[in-house]
């Protein structure tokens, strides 16, 4: 019993762990709304590596697609690109990861790149159950 009990535990820690992914522009843009968890995986390498520090908007587009937003109406120079979006069990988003690009409004350089998320309104079993 005891060893069952321990291949559980350890099928199940080596299922959560977050493996990190070298950016990749066609898994990223084929991940659309994070379902594959290829952006998230992707997220740290592409903010740690600066790839995207210095280009301009466009260039930035054409590696992370064309789906995105702005953050805040007013907050112009700031583009909001979806890491993770999960639903639970509900039909509105209960989880919300972005990766925030800042620009220059008047050269369209980027200046900064960072992951930012909503509160996790997910119960411990949607988070296992929908991940």
């Amino acid at each position: 019993m005891k060893y069952v009990l321990l291949v559980i535990i350890l099928i199940l820690n080596s299922s959560c762990k977050n493996q990190e992914l070298k950016f990749n522009s066609e898994k990223w843009i084929s991940d659309k709304i994070g379902h594959n968890n290829h952006r998230i995986k992707m997220t740290k390498n592409l903010i740690e590596s600066k790839l995207l520090i210095g280009k301009n908007l466009e260039s930035a587009i054409e590696l992370l697609g064309e789906e995105y937003g702005y953050l805040d109406s007013n907050l112009k120079n700031k583009i909001a690109f979806t890491i993770k979006e999960s639903y639970g069990f509900d039909i509105d988003p209960k989880f919300t990861q972005f990766l925030v690009v800042e620009f220059n409004e008047d050269t369209k350089e980027i200046l900064n790149v960072k992951s930012t998320r909503s509160v996790d309104r997910r119960s411990f079993i949607e988070k296992i159950l929908t991940e």
